[in-house]
């Protein structure tokens, strides 16, 4: 315990060593409180979110009339929710191309000396290997994926099965397929 207050109304006066209250010491709770349900909210907004049983224990004149039960934080709910994670896949694709992951980044803040500020990364499942495009405009995807497509043909003899991106509209995904289809 740092220190020991006594409330007298709506200040809470601080007691020094000997039990005597200091008048210099003193807060004021709120001018809009009217109620010890008011009391215990704004206790627990500015404590950081204790919960509520703290604060009885803290507070145990303030409770009384009241039922802990009732106090319910949405806030206090939201930060005990989490993700729910992607279970780990260790199961990698037998063969190279059969699977393609993709994904594009940017605008950089800052362009490198050719003056691109996008890239797309292609990933073989299989082998692990990267491809990296740089571009100038997001736009250049559409012409990028064709050309990427074409040179694994030829130069691997392999064609791509599936390829995997984050779902966002960043891919101009109509003009990736319309392109290999034709």
């Amino acid at each position: 315990m740092i220190r020991h207050a006594r409330v007298k109304e709506g200040l809470y006066y601080h007691e020094d060593s000997n039990g005597q209250i200091t008048k210099k010491h003193f807060s004021r709770i709120s001018f809009l409180v009217k109620s010890n349900k008011d009391v215990l909210w704004l206790h627990h907004f500015r404590l950081g979110y204790p919960s509520f049983s703290v604060l009885q224990f803290m507070f145990p004149s303030l409770f009384k009339g009241l039922d802990i039960r009732n106090f319910q934080c949405d806030i206090c709910q939201l930060v005990k929710h989490i993700r729910v994670s992607f279970h780990l896949n260790n199961n990698r694709s037998s063969l190279s191309f059969t699977l393609i992951y993709s994904d594009i980044w940017g605008p950089s803040l800052v362009p490198n000396l050719s003056g691109t500020q996008w890239f797309v990364l292609f990933v073989d499942d299989c082998t692990q290997v990267v491809w990296l495009y740089l571009l100038k405009a997001k736009l250049e995807v559409s012409s990028i994926f064709p050309n990427f497509y074409t040179m694994i043909k030829n130069k691997f003899g392999a064609e791509i099965k599936r390829v995997r991106t984050d779902n966002t509209k960043k891919k101009i995904n109509q003009t990736f397929f319309l392109k290999r289809r034709a």
